[in-house]
């Protein structure tokens, strides 16, 4: 696989693993689960936190391997002082 075609599956695991962690995330709040409920929405909660919990797991490999092949380029930047300084 060459190596744009591996950074697009990497930042597209990663972007729909935030929208399910976000998603899943505010599905967990005891208020909205409460008005869901008043208005006849029952979500199984056993599987929102599963798949929150999963999907949670699953960004932070996804960020660990988008780091490891940009290695090269964020050593090049962080060698160049002069771009890094503060300027007020």
């Amino acid at each position: 696989m060459n190596r744009k075609l591996l950074n697009y599956w990497i930042d597209m695991g990663m972007a729909v693993s935030f929208l399910l962690v976000l998603v899943t995330g505010f599905l967990k709040y005891k208020r909205l689960l409460r008005w869901l409920a008043e208005n006849g929405v029952y979500l199984p909660t056993y599987a929102i936190t599963e798949i929150h919990k999963y999907a949670g797991a699953a960004i932070g490999v996804f960020v660990l391997v988008h780091l490891v092949l940009h290695f090269k380029w964020i050593a090049a930047v962080s060698r160049r002082k002069d771009k890094l300084t503060m300027e007020e």
